[in-house]
């Protein structure tokens, strides 16, 4: 049964040479766990229903999930990732999938018990007040709910109230990934003006 990984990548590093070296080399290591693109970002996208836009979708097939975990946790992969996540956000998935000559019946059995355990999630988090987008299945609760308190944006300083410098810098680089090209171009002509002052 082959798995799929699905990647919606956005840079935020403006140079895009310092990729390089990861897409000179990533496809031998996903060669080597019988790894392969299914599609670049290239390819043509349309969104048919929702709000959802992604950027750069990539797709990497492998034979099954257990090689595509394992080429994600490898050793060659690592400095690789590291490239990636250091120069790109990546919303990534990992998804199950059937084969060509496999009918849906083959797929696995979504059990009452299954479904029962789903529901009573999605309840509980709906009543909590937790997005959709943070469900994860057999995640308690409680830790779905203290992942998403986290990943909350904290409240503005009251005005006039000085912010400390760490903190500005932890904020404005949860910002950069949201940003175009053009809005990070912004900040780095705003942070240069304000060097050039400084030096003055």
């Amino acid at each position: 049964m082959p798995a799929y990984f699905l990647l919606n990548g956005q840079y935020f590093n403006p140079d895009r040479t310092a990729m390089r070296p990861y897409r000179e080399h990533v496809q031998a290591t996903m060669a080597a766990y019988g790894g392969c693109y299914r599609r670049s970002p290239a390819h043509r996208i349309e969104v048919l229903e929702g709000a959802w836009h992604p950027r750069a979708l990539g797709m990497v097939e492998f034979p099954t999930f257990a090689q595509a975990k394992a080429w994600y946790d490898s050793p060659e992969y690592a400095p690789l990732k590291a490239i990636r996540l250091a120069n790109a956000r990546n919303d990534t998935i990992l998804i199950d999938a059937l084969a060509d000559d496999e009918p849906i019946e083959a797929a696995p059995p979504y059990t009452d018990d299954a479904r029962a355990r789903v529901l009573a999630f999605l309840a509980a988090a709906e009543r909590a007040g937790v997005p959709p987008d943070r469900f994860h299945p057999g995640v308690p609760i409680e830790a779905v709910r203290a992942a998403a308190a986290q990943a909350a944006t904290p409240p503005a300083p009251p005005a006039g109230a000085a912010v400390p410098a760490a903190e500005a810098l932890d904020r404005i680089e949860a910002l950069l990934p949201a940003l175009e090209r053009e809005g990070r171009q912004r900040v780095m002509a705003r942070c240069q003006e304000l060097d050039a002052l400084a030096d003055a």
